[in-house]
């Protein structure tokens, strides 16, 4: 897949986008890590973390798993949001085909 596609851009809601735990290798590319610093001083407000808190947002970033596996609803969610379909249903306010 690396070699077909350089990105993705994900364009539905941001609480449903994943991200990809960001390897070791390239945090330790002082070139890399240099080039990221200065593209990141290029934006509006950018460059205002220290050296420290940068590399600290690497590791935190590295820490967070890519996929977070929510607990399933319980059974009282389940109930109201049944009830929550059959109240729009019987308003009317269900789009039909």
């Amino acid at each position: 897949m690396e070699d077909l596609v350089d990105a993705v851009l994900f364009l539905g809601p941001p609480d449903l986008a994943m991200s990809e735990q960001f390897p070791a290798y390239i945090a330790l590319d002082a070139a890399y890590m240099a080039e990221v610093r200065r593209r990141e001083s290029l934006l509006p407000g950018g460059g205002a973390l220290t050296d420290k808190e940068f590399y600290q947002q690497f590791v935190n970033d590295a820490e967070n798993p890519v996929y977070t596996i929510l607990k399933p609803p319980g059974p009282k969610e389940v109930q109201a949001a049944v009830q929550g379909c059959l109240d729009r249903k019987s308003h009317g306010s269900v789009s039909k085909p």
